[in-house]
């Protein structure tokens, strides 16, 4: 929960206590005569408290809660960072399901180059595993006529715009071959990072049909 300021407490002498006299016997029973704890706050959160216990009536100085502090301090931004780790790992394990599911092609690209194919958008580009996508550049994939284009769409979402409608190109497979695919692109975050995702449909039929019946 968040917290203003929360600050050290120190018992000189838990038997004294009675705000403590519930928990007596538990001191009793661990040896406990004086404490202190002091909480550990990250990022404005309350995320628990370091004890320090002392056998015997004991006067917490100054520079003993000093160095608890800063003992406190680096404890707390280690299991925040813990914590976030954990909360990346499972909303990319969330994602990862979810894309994988997609019924079209996914492909995620920071920094020019590929990230994440969906299984979808492996088998549109010919590939037999998203294995042999990942760290190739994304331009790989891209017919050179659309190079000015995969470009500026690119600027448009590093200049603020978090989404761009689906517009027509043309994409180059693993063997060479070329398809028509319509793409919708996403600004987002990924593992840390700036990154665009595709969103990559195969209209290769749809276009050959309206081709078809234009030459009717």
């Amino acid at each position: 929960r968040d917290v203003v300021d929360p600050q050290p407490i120190a018992v000189f002498d838990v038997e004294r206590d009675p705000a403590l006299a519930t928990f007596r016997p538990i001191f009793t029973a661990e040896r406990i005569r004086s404490l202190a704890f002091l909480p550990l706050v990250a990022e404005r959160r309350l995320l628990g408290k370091f004890m320090l216990y002392w056998e015997s009536p004991h006067q917490t100085s100054d520079e003993e809660l000093r160095l608890a502090r800063t003992i406190a301090s680096s404890i707390a931004v280690a299991i925040a960072r813990r914590r976030n780790e954990i909360a990346l790992r499972e909303s990319e394990e969330r994602y990862r399901r979810l894309v994988e599911a997609c019924p079209v092609g996914v492909l995620v690209h920071s920094e020019g180059r590929i990230l994440f194919a969906n299984p979808v958008a492996s088998h549109l580009l010919g590939a037999n595993s998203h294995a042999e996508l990942l760290g190739r550049p994304i331009l790989d994939f891209v017919h050179p006529g659309y190079h000015d284009l995969f470009h500026a769409r690119v600027r448009q979402l590093r200049d603020g715009a978090t989404q761009l409608p689906a517009v027509e190109k043309r994409f180059v497979r693993l063997d060479g071959s070329a398809i028509d695919v319509e793409v919708t692109r996403i600004g987002f975050t990924f593992r840390g990072r700036p990154a665009v995702q595709m969103v990559v449909r195969d209209i290769t039929e749809r276009k050959r049909t309206e081709e078809a019946r234009r030459l009717l």
